[in-house]
């Protein structure tokens, strides 16, 4: 996984959404592969607390295929904001963590990432 840094889509001064690009891959296979499952994208604060928890599963607004010279993939749009969520917090960086689970119950875990989250504009 690999995100870019976070933004303030709706220009309020609090850092809000940010894209994601995830490769699966398997383990006796070297080029990422296209699965059906569903992404769970965790932001948890350095305390350890569960922020907040994106469930994702194509077809999705937020979730597009992509096919790259490294292989298949896919890119996410991840937002504090999804479904009445809030951005309205203190300026921190979190950690987000992905994991992966396709249709037969099997689960992958990317490492972990930190995004810049919260009050920007003091």
């Amino acid at each position: 996984m690999a995100a870019q840094p976070t933004v303030d889509t709706n220009s309020n001064g609090y850092l809000d959404s940010f894209v994601a690009t995830v490769y699966l891959f398997q383990n006796n296979y070297v080029r990422p592969v296209r699965v059906k499952g569903t992404f769970i994208i965790e932001m948890v604060a350095k305390n350890s607390t569960s922020i907040r928890v994106w469930n994702i599963t194509e077809p999705s607004p937020n979730l597009a295929p992509i096919s790259t010279g490294v292989g298949p993939g896919y890119v996410m749009r991840i937002s504090l904001l999804a479904d009445n969520g809030t951005d309205q917090l203190s300026g921190q960086t979190a950690e987000v963590k992905v994991s992966f689970k396709d249709e037969q119950g099997n689960v992958v875990e990317a490492q972990s990432t930190a995004a810049l989250i919260g009050k920007i504009i003091p």
